[in-house]
């Protein structure tokens, strides 16, 4: 961690860069998925964090690696992924956070990937399909923490070829 931090009588400002291998976090538990974030966007600290890692994880998923640059102001913290790669998935876009909402809007992209890895990492499954992949999307919401997830649509045009179905009742019927 490398950058600038200036103290004042009611703020504290910083300009960093980060840097490291590993980071977990962990998994918000789901009664308490907004309450937890409230106290940290109220901090009396505002500034700009570029970070690199080689390795985040969260809630049973991995992104390797994550670029992201985050602005923080009291009361809203922005997070901007430039590059983050979810089970060989580049992921760009931004997450706002606010004490009331949760803003997301991500741009999700693969070519020629392999599906059974990809598969196995998002769903802890392996050897149900095999082939290659392409995917483009965007997959974007705002709503408060605790609704989120209901509150995300999107498109995705998805496409795969030289594969073979083994064992996935959704598509194997």
């Amino acid at each position: 961690l490398e950058g600038d931090i200036r103290l004042a009588a009611d703020r504290c400002h910083f300009d960093l860069r980060h840097e490291g291998a590993y980071f977990e976090l962990p998994a918000a538990d789901k009664q308490k998925e907004g309450a937890h974030l409230e106290p940290y966007l109220q901090l009396p600290i505002e500034g700009r964090m570029q970070s690199h890692l080689s390795l985040f994880k969260w809630g049973g998923q991995h992104w390797a690696p994550m670029k992201t640059v985050s602005t923080l102001t009291p009361g809203k913290w922005t997070i901007r992924l430039d590059e983050a790669a979810l089970c060989a998935v580049q992921t760009t876009g931004k997450v706002i956070l606010e004490a009331d909402n949760i803003t997301v809007d991500l741009e999700h992209e693969a070519h020629k990937e392999a599906l059974d890895p990809t598969l196995a990492c998002l769903l802890a499954k392996s050897g149900i399909i095999d082939g290659r992949f392409n995917l483009e999307g965007r997959l974007a919401g705002r709503a408060p923490p605790e609704m989120l997830l209901q509150s995300l649509g999107g498109n995705f045009k998805f496409k795969a070829k030289d594969g073979r179905i083994n064992r996935f009742d959704l598509l194997g019927r």
